[in-house]
């Protein structure tokens, strides 16, 4: 991104001089990588460490009203999905043809 931003804008400045607003979750998929095309995370980047400031959202609003659901999204998050979490995935199963 500073490259084609620096590039484009004709600038050689961070990221050509604009304003970047990174929305991240890094417990999402990691970025592709393999032997012959190594790739480092976002977060080990210099210019990430060094241009950025994380702020860090620790309320989760989207289910607070439902903890047992929220429970079972975090457990997948952190890939530890127990017994109780696909039996109580199970019952949100709906309609016809999703039985088990």
């Amino acid at each position: 991104m500073n490259e084609i931003l620096s590039t484009v804008s004709g600038s050689n400045t961070l990221f050509g001089g604009k304003s970047i607003i990174l929305i991240v979750d890094f417990f999402q998929l990691p970025a592709v990588s393999s032997m012959a095309f190594p790739v480092e995370q976002l977060y080990s980047w210099k210019l990430f460490k060094s241009n950025f400031k994380p702020f860090i959202l620790e309320t989760n609003v989207r289910q607070q009203d439902d903890p047992r659901f929220q429970k079972f999204l975090y457990n997948v998050r952190i890939g530890q999905v127990t017994n109780d979490d696909i039996e109580f995935i199970k019952t949100r199963i709906c309609g016809e043809g999703h039985g088990t």
